[in-house]
């Protein structure tokens, strides 16, 4: 048996792996980010937990105490911590049902003026009007790869994080089941393990920003998604036809050399991009990659980005999979919605590694050099 193998529909932890996962939740919550360690306190408790089991009924209840006791700070769950961020950057929450599964959304200032202007004097959109989607990531499936966690949502919420540095209208789309709905009807641990990137999922998410685009119609749509959600965004790109950019940062973009690469029981019900026809060429993709990414290096996603039609790879040097994509964000995004529709360039040849000044000359990005080095058509 695989380390993913625990999925089922009938899944339902016990009460040592839901101790288990509220403890990694609160070492997440307090912003420990290194998975060595948190995996290793994880391992600590578990076995202080197994130890407890075998004792007499008065020293195991003291123990569970104890336990406890250690517990008692971290009443607090991903979702309190994903609604702080958005309210530290003045983002306007809502729930939007589609498909049978709600999504918690997040729609910034921007958005919320432009779609306001047109519900109370019906202003027009122009062709230069775009709105930018956010995609998170995978948050968290499983923990210490065996158990299923029952929330899976992202205990470091990174695209949020982003949006509070973008300019443009902006929209935050989570993922059903995620986002303090693990518990809604229709969903299960299928929809955040094997069938992460299913139909379901999918369809669900582009209907959100489908209605999203009925109180105010952008002419385009630029989609950024961060590993996983780099799956979801190039998903999601062949349903909406006002798609002109996809970037993905870290994306897992082929999922099924992802699994072997790590050795996971395949995601059977999930859709995989590389699996896909290429998206239209209208459509610009921009895929961000970290030189010290292991989770999703360069070599596993490489040659799926040189066959697609105008695609690029720009690989950042010392960026790994969830650090440090905030230091370009700001100029990087910029760019994306500043320019014409379809006149982003990078050059000619695949993946090559030209000097920072001629990379900052070409993609209008504004970093310290020696940072950065670009891969192209």
């Amino acid at each position: 048996m695989t380390s993913n193998s625990l999925c089922h529909s009938e899944y339902h932890p016990g009460p040592v792996q839901s101790l288990l996962w509220c403890l990694l939740a609160c070492f997440e919550s307090v912003g420990c980010g290194c998975n060595a360690l948190r995996n290793g306190i994880a391992n600590v408790f578990g076995h202080a937990l197994v130890y407890i089991s075998r004792l007499d009924l008065s020293r195991r209840a003291a123990g569970l105490v104890l336990l406890v006791t250690v517990l008692g700070g971290c009443a607090s769950t991903p979702t309190d911590k994903l609604q702080s961020v958005a309210r530290k950057g003045g983002f306007h929450e809502s729930v939007v049902s589609s498909f049978g599964f709600d999504h918690r959304i997040f729609r910034n200032q921007r958005l919320e003026t432009l779609q306001q202007q047109r519900a109370l004097s019906g202003r027009t959109a122009t062709t230069t009007d775009q709105l930018n989607v956010y995609l998170e990531g995978d948050g968290m499936p499983w923990m210490l790869r065996y158990i299923v966690v029952p929330d899976p949502t992202p205990r470091q919420p990174m695209m949020l994080q982003l949006m509070k540095q973008d300019k443009a209208a902006s929209l935050y789309v989570g993922r059903p089941c995620y986002n303090g709905f693990s518990e809604a009807e229709g969903c299960e641990p299928a929809l955040w393990t094997s069938g992460r990137y299913s139909s379901q999922v999918v369809n669900s998410m582009a209907g959100v920003v489908r209605q999203e685009l009925q109180k105010y119609p952008f002419a385009r749509v630029n989609l950024f998604g961060h590993s996983g959600g780099g799956a979801l965004a190039l998903l999601i790109a062949e349903q909406l036809p006002q798609t002109d950019t996809v970037v993905t940062l870290a994306g897992n973009l082929d999922i099924q050399a992802w699994t072997s690469l790590h050795n996971y029981s395949p995601l059977a019900t999930s859709l995989n991009p590389a699996r896909r026809d290429p998206l239209p060429e209208h459509i610009t993709q921009v895929h961000l990659i970290g030189e010290r990414d292991v989770n999703i290096p360069l070599h596993i996603v490489k040659g799926w980005i040189l066959d697609q039609k105008n695609s690029y790879g720009v690989v950042y040097e010392q960026f790994n999979h969830s650090c440090c994509w905030g230091k370009i964000w700001p100029d990087f995004v910029s760019q994306i919605s500043d320019r014409q529709a379809g006149t982003l360039r990078f050059g000619r040849k695949p993946f090559h590694r030209p000097s920072a000044a001629s990379i900052l000359r070409r993609i209008g990005v504004k970093a310290k050099p020696g940072r950065v080095v670009v891969g192209n058509q």
